[in-house]
């Protein structure tokens, strides 16, 4: 998907990463995806708030990190970008 976005005009702004998923772990995809030159926001989402958790996902790529379960209030703030220091959550 990110491949594809990148040779049409269709963009992808922001991608919600999990951090336990079937196939991949969440770091690991969110490497991939850099490596492949995606720039977009990318927002680790787990329910793991350890420090090393945290960390693992910023040497991964990851520009923010939600915590399961996720405050909506939060995930508004990230997709309408009115919450600027959210950002620097990581």
């Amino acid at each position: 998907m990110v491949q594809k976005s990148k040779h049409q005009d269709e963009p992808i702004d922001i991608i919600f990463m999990d951090a336990q998923m079937t196939h991949v772990h969440g770091p690991e995809a969110a490497a991939t995806i850099r490596e492949m030159g995606y720039v977009g926001v990318i927002v680790a989402v787990s329910g793991n708030i350890m420090d090393e958790d945290v960390a693992r996902y910023k040497k991964c790529g990851a520009d923010l990190y939600l915590t399961k379960p996720l405050d909506l209030d939060k995930v508004e703030e990230v997709v309408t970008g009115m919450h600027p220091e959210l950002t620097n959550e990581i």
